[in-house]
């Protein structure tokens, strides 16, 4: 399809959920449009796409304005008081810009160290620098707080990205000013961007002291007044209340492990970007929750359940550092799109269903008879022997057996424990019964 031609289905026409359709099946992550669709769905541009090359030139502009004013090179001896930390000074800003960016490179140091473009001079490292401090002027309450290098660079990575794309199909359409490798607009766009995320994420990075303490500073779109103390630990613990519902058998082996929910953190503040090796599970993640929201801490607390439900049956068997190890090193699992697809349903049941396999047609002998799975004939037959020759005397039919068989491997397949228990319990004594009347 001609790449303006999906911009305008994805952004233009009257059918606005083809975009949304879009990511929720997986197909964004190859997409030239995808760093787009991200600002779209954040809410970074809205209005009508023919407005947007304005206010993408708009923000370009004052990011260059705002580096204008806050980077600073060292000034000479005789520009004021060497020692001043005063703002208001040429010495002060720079002094206080230095202080941060020592902070801010003890965690570049440590992120993706064996990469150049990522140290030193590397571009990469010179881009999340810059980002990093000017963002610290704009939220001076906040500043700069472990783990913003990470998901400032999801961003970033995408942008890139995106100018890859276009430059390998020669892309030159009406459009194409969302893809300059300028380097002041490479990192003008990722700034509007994760400014507009910071609005949902910051509260879940600032301490409880810091929000009995705030200040007035605070932009009123980021303002702590609205909440209460400690929105990390609520949301860590209303995501527990839910796995320990859906999991009980789980609930009990993690207490006894003496496990807290506290490896939460970093899913929750990184946005699962540690949980997966690979960067690019991470951003089909991301593409998901963006879709579903303009805020993704709304579909992630069920994105993070169904994370914990794929791997249940290695925790159970886990002692307490191999499951530290899981979930503080969750990597990437063959089925993060069932984890997807189970998220949405369980956070929007009324607009989505649960993708099942359809079942193998069976070869009807008896259409009143039951049919048995091919994989459970093997223990139909070995319970027929539990039957003596006059079972069908006696009334004990191959539709008895089938639909126990069948109602047995409903109930193996039974995530909860006490309703599964219940369920075999039943089996047991129905094929007592049929024993009993077959001898």
């Amino acid at each position: 399809m001609d790449v303006d031609k999906r911009f305008d289905q994805y952004f233009v026409e009257t059918d606005s959920h083809i975009l949304q359709r879009t990511a929720f099946s997986k197909n964004l992550c190859n997409d030239i449009w995808r760093f787009v669709a991200h600002l779209f769905f954040t809410k970074t541009l809205n209005g009508e796409p023919s407005t947007w090359e304005a206010k993408v030139s708009a923000w370009r502009e004052e990011y260059r304005a705002l580096k204008r004013e806050k980077i600073v090179s060292r000034p000479v001896e005789v520009d004021g008081d060497p020692l001043s930390r005063k703002q208001d000074t040429t010495w002060g800003v720079y002094w206080k810009n230095e202080e941060t960016l020592n902070q801010i490179r003890l965690d570049l140091n440590r992120f993706h160290n064996n990469v150049p473009e990522y140290q030193g001079d590397g571009y990469i490292r010179q881009d999340l620098e810059e980002l990093l401090l000017l963002y610290t002027h704009i939220n001076e309450v906040v500043g700069y707080r472990q783990g913003f290098n990470e998901v400032i660079h999801a961003f970033l990575w995408m942008r890139y990205q995106a100018i890859a794309q276009a430059k390998s199909i020669d892309y030159s359409g009406k459009h194409a000013y969302f893809f300059t490798d300028d380097i002041m607009d490479i990192r003008a766009d990722t700034f509007a961007i994760f400014k507009t995320l910071m609005i949902h994420l910051t509260l879940f990075y600032v301490t409880e002291e810091e929000i009995t303490q705030q200040s007035p500073a605070l932009d009123a779109s980021t303002s702590l007044k609205r909440f209460e103390k400690s929105t990390l630990n609520r949301y860590i613990f209303a995501t527990q209340d839910i796995i320990n519902e859906r999991l009980p058998s789980l609930r009990e082996h993690l207490i006894n492990m003496d496990i807290e929910p506290y490896y939460m953190v970093s899913w929750i503040r990184l946005l699962l970007l540690r949980q997966f090796t690979n960067v690019n599970d991470a951003l089909l993640v991301w593409d998901v929750l963006f879709a579903f929201d303009c805020n993704p801490m709304t579909l992630l607390q069920f994105v993070i359940v169904e994370m914990i439900v794929a791997i249940k049956n290695d925790l159970i068997k886990m002692d307490y550092a191999h499951c530290m190890q899981k979930l503080m090193k969750y990597n990437s699992i063959p089925g993060i799109m069932t984890v997807l697809d189970q998220a949405l349903v369980h956070a929007c049941p009324d607009q989505f269903t649960v993708k099942r396999k359809a079942p193998p047609t069976p070869v009807v002998v008896n259409p009143k008879t039951p049919q048995v799975a091919p994989q459970k004939k093997g223990i139909l037959n070995s319970m027929r022997g539990l039957f003596s020759s006059k079972q069908e005397k006696q009334g004990v039919t191959e539709r008895d057996l089938t639909l126990l068989i069948n109602t047995l491997h409903v109930a193996v397949e039974e995530d909860n424990i006490e309703i599964k228990h219940e369920k075999i319990q039943k089996c047991i004594a129905y094929l007592n019964k049929l024993k009993n009347e077959a001898l």
